[in-house]
Order: structure tokens, then sequence, then C-alpha cells
């Protein structure tokens, strides 16, 4: 199965890059949609909302639903905010009408391996994203 990139926010990568490495992380998404071409172990890479940089990237380990309030209290720092209050913001960007009970799909991933320096798409030969997120084809 295809790895997967995805953009961010710079303050999601900012934060996560502070946890202790192997912290399971929780990258949520303004929907519940599910990715459902990717498998365990695959990478799923972090692109930064607004630049053609990948940051790095986290091992897929499962979706869940849930609500804003749910996933704060289970993941803390590890949705990429300090508190519920500012994920539900950083939502809201997304979506105006999000609350601690938006319903929010969460992908699930094993640590975050940071590139040092971020790595250009078009040097990895990737497109900017126009969707969510975009499946890493086999013969890209």
């Amino acid at each position: 199965m295809p790895p997967v990139y995805a953009s961010t926010a710079p303050e999601w990568l900012e934060t996560v890059r502070t946890l202790p490495v192997g912290t399971e992380l929780a990258f949520w998404q303004p929907t519940p949609a599910e990715p459902k071409r990717i498998a365990d172990g695959e990478r799923w890479y972090f692109k930064e909302v607004g630049r053609p940089l990948i940051h790095g990237f986290g091992l897929f380990r499962r979706w869940e639903r849930g609500s804003l309030a749910d996933l704060f209290k289970r993941y803390g720092l590890a949705t990429g905010y300090r508190t519920a209050d500012e994920l539900a913001r950083g939502i809201q960007a997304l979506r105006e009408d999000a609350s601690l009970a938006t319903e929010v799909g969460n992908v699930i991933l094993s640590g975050f391996n940071g590139f040092d320096p971020p790595r250009n798409l078009a040097a990895l030969g990737l497109d900017d994203l126009s969707v969510r997120f975009r499946y890493i084809e086999a013969n890209d």
C-alpha cells in the first residue's frame, strides 16, 4: 500500500517536534474522512500548509473518529496543541462551526521523524496538495 503526504500547520509541527521519541501522534483532520489505502507501518509525510516543504513523517498505526474533547483528553500535546481550546481554534480555522463536540478523523501515527532541513516537494517529485492528503504511488 502507498505512503501518504498531508498538509499541516507549522504550529502542529513545532509542538510534535518537542515530544519524546516514540510518542503516538494524533494527526487530526477537519472531517471524519478515513484514508483507506494505507497500511500499518507505512510512512505518513508532513507537508507544511502553504509551503512546498516536507518536514518529516510518522508511521501510520490506525484511524480513529471522535470528538475534539475526547481527542485532546486521550492524546494531549500529541494533538499538536497545548490545550483543548487551542485545538478547537486550530480546527475552526478550517471549519468555523467546530466546537469541542465536533467529530473529526484522527490518523494515529507512531513518532515524528523530522527532516533537517525540510525537503522540497519538487525535489521529491511530488505535487503540491489541493486535497487533504494524497497517496504516493509505487512508481513515484
